[in-house]
């Protein structure tokens, strides 16, 4: 832990983007996809790297204590679950570090493979500098490191969801020698989430001009839902100057639920109950390019769909 604890700084700034990015999800069959999907890769912890900074050059993590660092060894491959109650960055998100021992000169590669958060990795040495980091070079919004390493000693791996509040299951691997990434393919269909939401919680907030918009112009906001307990829950958007529709998504894209006019008098409401412990999404948006306030409510137990006529005089 030396290195680490008390003192292991900052890894990660607020993603700075050269461009907007601009998500665009499409919903045909039961699959999330992203048309025209765009985000600049420059981050602020990629000049780290670039510029040699160490970690204690960085600003404070936030109060929450360092986790314990496990081990893995080259050859290995462990795996993991983020939670809400791992530590974060000061961008809000998780991880996870992990040790392992080297030889001056060895060559090594890391995968991070999950299905339900996107993953980065963050390389560091016994003295805190950041020797490397990515997001997305492993392929369909996973990450991948390949290098030589300098000197012998510890080496540490942080397992990292690329943005604030996700969390999930992950697969890290970490191997002799130089190896590709398992993928090529670009990180599609993944929308960062707006925040989370628990069981018996309420939202209040808008869509707005410069919120993020779907493909047909429709603007939309997405929540992860904290559900530890995986109850079954009932999920309602309510708006009194939109007609509101919802998306639920398990895991990066997989879409198991939609509704448009079910919570009754042009709301929308959904019934979900939990399969397993993979981390579930809502997609909140306002239908005919709809803008203005609404309420979000995730209460435990099912309710069923209201059974009242179309939506009618709602204002676009």
């Amino acid at each position: 832990m030396e290195g680490l604890r008390g003192h292991v700084s900052q890894l990660q700034e607020t993603h700075a983007y050269a461009g907007t990015a601009v998500y665009y999800p499409e919903f045909p069959g039961s699959t999330l996809h992203a048309s025209h999907f765009r985000r600049d890769m420059l981050h602020y912890r990629q000049f780290a790297v670039l510029l040699g900074l160490t970690l204690a050059g960085w600003s404070a993590l936030t109060a929450q204590d360092v986790p314990p660092v496990q081990t893995i060894g080259v050859g290995e491959t462990v795996t993991g679950y983020l939670t809400q109650d791992h530590a974060t960055f000061q961008d809000g998100s998780h991880y996870q570090p992990y040790v392992f021992q080297a030889e001056a000169g060895a060559a090594v590669s890391v995968f991070l493979i999950s299905p339900d958060f996107n993953a980065n990795l963050l390389l560091a040495d016994a003295d805190d500098n950041v020797i490397e980091n990515d997001d997305n070079g492993g392929g369909n919004c996973n990450a991948h490191l390949s290098l030589t390493l300098s000197s012998k000693g510890r080496y540490y791996v942080f397992v990292n969801a690329a943005d604030s509040g996700e969390v999930g299951g992950y697969r890290l691997s970490l191997v002799s020698g130089h190896h590709p990434p398992e993928s090529t393919a670009r990180c599609q269909g993944y929308l960062p989430v707006t925040g989370t939401i628990g069981v018996g919680d309420t939202i209040r907030s808008d869509l707005a001009a410069d919120d993020r918009v779907l493909s047909d112009s429709s603007r939309f906001e997405i929540y992860l839902i904290r559900n530890e307990r995986r109850v079954p829950i009932t999920i309602d958007l309510v708006s009194d100057v939109f007609d509101p529709a919802m998306v639920l998504v398990q895991g990066l894209r997989e879409a198991v639920a939609n509704d448009d006019d079910g919570g009754g008098n042009c709301n929308a409401r959904i019934g979900h109950t939990p399969r397993d412990e993979r981390p579930n999404r809502v997609l909140v948006f306002a239908r005919n390019k709809g803008e203005g306030a609404y309420e979000l409510r995730v209460t435990e137990g099912l309710s069923p769909a209201t059974d009242q006529p179309a939506c009618e005089g709602r204002s676009p």
